[in-house]
């Protein structure tokens, strides 16, 4: 057994319910999986016995895709102020070099224990606890309350708090929203309607995290570091935090106190990473947002995604404590179905209206075609994200009046959802960007290119160089559904990932050659820019190009908007 990465657990997880210490482990050659995790799981309980730590365990199995003999994620609970000191346990306990004796470690790490112990933080986060009150904390800052009644207070110097008055901590509505795809379309539309409902509201995505949404800070903001940001912002009354898998399988949730969570889909990418290398496994990390509900809180499925409802059906996630709540464009699915017979509240699209229902209760809210994001329908994929973001706003108390203005006034133009299915114009031709970059994000914007009118249609392909070949190959075999005139393959230095410049392009190119497409049709650029500027001289008036945009979206609609394309 050898230990790869050791890490903790600072909130609500997908192995525990509260804070603790994880170790990602692979196995040689003849190896059992069943004597090695209780070989590890007997040292650390002899170590926490030692120091009169309480245990709590979990232990989950892989087949690592990076691992020939396969591997396992290991963890235990830890108290919120002994982490650093647990990481170094479950790390120790795969390997028992470089701490001497079992005396000497277990010395070793009481003194560490010692050092790190924060009783006035433990004695914070048992009073928030008791009474339900919001906590965050980091290295540096603790903080009791959201929004305008939070307090922070360095970790270093925390207040008694016997001295503090419970009741000018509050809470505020939080929306935690994952999911394979669509989650950061799902975010903003649903933060757009708590705008037209007049709330101030933070949120933060895969672009960087705002208040009102105007942009405070670029970049990837979708872990609990992000949500501590928007959650301690006096000027935010309802927040909206993107939550993806890397956060929460690295660190956890923020909080345990939202009161809606939303899966909009799994489906594959980003396998192989963190011990999850199944579709299943992706699915239950995904589920993890179902512990950061507060009692009441509202969870909120897509019936339509089958792995997603097998796994919240086999792993029992479903709590006499929570809501359900279900969506689906077919209102005729068996699990669809299912909820509308016991009489949960759903979401779909009936003879072509947004409907939504709660036991006999039925809104009619609207007719898909006024709603731009879905462009009369033929984006399915925003059908979903659509219905997931209206059953949410039900979640956070928003009324339908603010619900159906925001479904009309969002998506119309790339600052409304940039890099999400945007459409300009330009020379006569269509342009369709989008960030597409798994097979079933592709499929989705290849079925909306198929239904925009077009005389030849060209599509820019590209892929991060840590998936595997059959996955960047899948993804040509899923644009070659185009049926293109025109194949652009790009690569980009910043995801190539460990592969040479041209391996990714030319594992693209053999699927399409495979596939019958001539190579005459297939071109490669060395930059996305290149390929933009590729797809501006290739297209003329009545053509469509499918510009899928990964490195700089902000610059490449720059580049197409000096060359004349506008908003469509």
């Amino acid at each position: 057994m050898k230990c790869l990465e050791g890490r903790r657990l600072t909130g609500p997880n997908h192995l525990l319910r509260g804070t603790g210490a994880a170790v990602e482990v692979t196995y040689a050659a003849g190896s059992s999986h069943s004597e090695q995790s209780k070989t590890w799981k007997a040292r650390v309980l002899n170590t926490l016995s030692g120091l009169k730590w309480p245990m709590q365990s979990a232990i989950r199995k892989h087949n690592s895709l990076h691992s020939p003999h396969g591997g396992a994620t290991l963890a235990f609970s830890a108290a919120i102020d002994r982490l650093n000191t647990a990481v170094d346990i479950a790390e120790w306990a795969v390997d028992m070099q470089g701490r001497g004796t079992g005396s000497q470690a277990m010395r070793a790490f009481r003194d560490a224990a010692a050092a790190e112990a924060n009783p006035a933080l433990v004695a914070l986060s048992d009073f928030a606890w008791e009474l339900d009150l919001p906590l965050l904390w980091d290295e540096q800052v603790v903080s009791l309350g959201f929004g305008s009644s939070c307090l922070c207070w360095p970790v270093g110097d925390l207040p008694d708090p016997r001295e503090l008055d419970a009741m000018r901590f509050a809470t505020i509505p939080v929306a935690l929203v994952t999911g394979t795809n669509g989650k950061t379309t799902t975010s903003r539309l649903l933060t757009h309607i708590a705008r037209c409902a007049g709330h101030h509201v933070g949120n933060t995505s895969t672009d960087g995290w705002s208040i009102d949404e105007r942009t405070v800070e670029d970049g990837d903001w979708t872990g609990p570091g992000a949500a501590r940001k928007v959650l301690r912002d006096p000027r935010v009354e309802m927040a909206v935090l993107e939550t993806a898998r890397g956060g929460m399988l690295r660190r956890g949730l923020a909080t345990n106190l939202a009161s809606v969570a939303v899966v909009t889909n799994v489906s594959t990418d980003h396998l192989g990473e963190w011990g999850i290398d199944t579709v299943a496994q992706m699915a239950l990390a995904k589920l993890t947002v179902r512990r950061g509900l507060r009692p009441g809180g509202k969870l909120v499925l897509n019936a339509g995604c089958p792995v997603l409802v097998q796994v919240a059906e086999n792993e029992q996630v479903f709590s006499p404590l929570l809501n359900h709540a279900w969506f689906s464009r077919d209102p005729e699915s068996r699990t669809f179905q299912q909820a509308f017979r016991y009489g949960e509240e759903t979401a779909t699209v009936r003879d072509g209206v947004l409907t939504w229902q709660r036991g006999a209760h039925r809104e009619y809210v609207l007719p898909v075609t006024e709603v731009p994001l879905t462009f009369g329908g033929a984006a399915l994929h925003n059908v979903d994200n659509v219905l997931a973001a209206l059953v949410a706003a039900r979640g956070l108390g928003l009324g339908w009046q603010a619900i159906r203005e925001g479904l009309r006034t969002f998506g119309g133009n790339p600052t409304d959802n940039p890099g999400r299915a945007n459409v300009l114009r330009g020379n006569g031709a269509q342009f369709l960007l989008d960030f597409a970059h798994n097979a079933d994000g592709v499929s989705q914007i290849v079925h909306l290119a198929k239904a925009l009118p077009a005389k030849r249609r060209m599509i820019i392909l590209g892929q991060a160089g840590d998936r595997s070949d059959a996955t960047i190959g899948e993804l040509a075999e899923v644009a070659h559904g185009l049926c293109a005139d025109r194949y652009v393959l790009k690569e980009t230095e910043h995801y190539l990932r460990g592969r040479p410049l041209g391996e990714i392009t030319q594992l693209m190119r053999q699927r399409l050659l495979a596939l019958g497409v001539p190579d005459a049709q297939i071109s490669v650029q060395n930059s996305e820019e290149a390929a933009v500027a590729e797809a501006l001289q290739w297209a003329q008036p009545g053509d469509l190009a499918v510009v899928l945009i990964h490195d700089n979206f902000a610059g490449a609609l720059h580049q197409m908007q000096a060359a004349g394309a506008v908003a469509a």
